[in-house]
């Protein structure tokens, strides 16, 4: 762990323009689970609004749904209504690309204990499943549009969600990382046995089906620390290539949105990094000679 004064060091002899060797074009997306409490939706909202000052795109907010078991433990405890709930994520569609962001347990009355977090190694598909039903239900029962776009919670994915998320007409994927800390061993194995890049678009197709996914990787986070060349450093620690197509991401809850607009400012002044909301991104790889695998 470096410390502050070692980083001031160090970053007195880094160059600033170092990202300029690669072609950067990012978006931003949010794990977003945290709308029942008021501080952090405001935070939210001025984030995604300045963020669009910025850059003139839009945030994508991937959020966990009403009958999370999760999230109405925290409407609960904040007094947050359903329909109060809901305001908030109409409210967030103004400024915001929404997407869907998916949390699942094996027992869903433990859900405040990691051992009951659905992972890669305890995985049962009939455990999913009703949890995964439900989401979708939200969705369609309060007519909240999820734009075809999902983020896996705990990065957790595999063939059989990927599968299900095409037969409910989800079209984009922003669940595959390279990055150490958003490791899933599923998404890792497939990217490694396909040669594929950091920062590469491909497509994931079941072999009995003629419906696709198009996975847009996950990076690394805006880094919220007043050294914004922490994030230069970290994300040329996993950058194989010279181009660079991928999205940040943050949780709505754990961020100083100063020092992530700060890293994003740094970006567009120093390394020329370009920023597109989900819609740009989705036609900049539809330009692009993008791999499809079979999954």
């Amino acid at each position: 762990m470096l410390t502050n004064l070692v980083k001031k060091s160090i970053y007195s002899v880094y160059s600033s323009k170092s990202l300029q060797a690669f072609d950067l074009n990012l978006g931003y997306i949010f794990h977003t689970e945290w709308l029942y409490h008021t501080a952090t939706f405001d935070q939210l909202l001025a984030f995604c609004k300045n963020y669009t000052s910025l850059t003139r795109a839009k945030v994508i907010c991937t959020i966990m749904t009403g009958v999370n078991p999760l999230v109405q433990a925290g409407m609960k405890k904040e007094n947050c209504s359903a329909e109060l709930f809901l305001e908030r994520v109409n409210k967030l569609s103004h400024v915001a690309t929404i997407g869907y962001h998916g949390h699942f347990w094996t027992n869903t009355h433990r859900f405040n204990e990691a051992a009951f977090a659905i992972h890669s190694n305890t995985f049962e598909p009939p455990l999913l499943q009703p949890q995964l039903g439900a989401d979708l239900n939200w969705f369609q029962q309060n007519k909240v549009e999820h734009n075809g776009i999902y983020a896996a919670g705990w990065w957790f994915t595999n063939s059989y969600l990927l599968e299900q998320l095409l037969q409910a007409n989800f079209t984009v994927d922003y669940s595959f990382s390279k990055a150490p800390y958003f490791y899933n061993a599923f998404s890792m194995k497939l990217m490694q046995e396909h040669n594929i890049k950091t920062g590469e678009a491909f497509f994931v197709r079941p072999k009995q089906s003629t419906k696709r996914m198009l996975c847009i990787q996950n990076l690394i986070g805006a880094h919220d620390s007043p050294f914004v060349l922490d994030f230069d450093r970290n994300l040329k620690k996993i950058l194989d290539s010279k181009n660079v197509y991928g999205v940040l991401n943050a949780h709505d809850y754990d961020r100083s949105f100063t020092y992530t607009l700060k890293c994003i400012e740094h970006l567009l002044k120093d390394a020329n990094a370009k920023f597109f909301g989900h819609t740009e991104l989705v036609e900049f790889a539809s330009m692009a000679q993008v791999k499809e695998i079979l999954i």
